[in-house]
């Protein structure tokens, strides 16, 4: 009497599946093409208008957050803080308040980076708000971010390349 199953060696030999050690020429090729493909994309993202967009969105950002940290530090203080830029830097101005001395900063920006709008200045009053709608456009090389200040409310908003 024969038993009900048959042997592993069997069922491979039967079903035409055998095990494999190396690695046919139409796979390596495939490999090969699959990885030439990936780096000729990824060169695409290494050129100069990819890092001008980098560094572009980082200042973009920075800027913002200046102007956020002005307004929250005139929020905080309960004074009015002054915002102007330079050519390679921000200066914030803080008045003399109730709780906090008079105080100045200078925020640098990165090499390269310029920034141009509306007005040169802001000024954050204790209640958040600012005394002009701003509108800074922070630019390195082609590629170029938005910063905008609701006078009313004071919202510091922005768009990076």
């Amino acid at each position: 009497m024969k038993p009900s199953f048959q042997p592993l060696a069997y069922n491979v030999k039967r079903t035409g599946i055998a095990r494999r050690r190396a690695v046919t020429l139409i796979e390596a090729i495939a490999v090969i093409l699959l990885l030439s493909a990936a780096a000729a994309t990824s060169m695409i993202y290494l050129d100069n208008d990819f890092l001008a967009r980098r560094t572009a969105s980082a200042a973009t950002i920075q800027v913002g957050e200046v102007l956020q940290l002005a307004r929250n530090t005139a929020i905080s203080n309960q004074t009015y803080v002054r915002v102007s830029r330079g050519s390679t830097e921000l200066k914030i101005h803080q008045e003399a308040g109730p709780i906090e001395p008079e105080r100045t900063w200078l925020i640098e920006l990165p090499a390269g980076t310029k920034i141009d709008g509306s007005a040169s200045e802001i000024i954050f009053k204790p209640v958040g708000s600012a005394n002009r709608d701003l509108s800074w456009g922070v630019y390195h090389g082609d590629a170029y971010g938005k910063v905008n200040v609701s006078p009313v409310s004071g919202n510091v908003q922005w768009s990076t390349p």
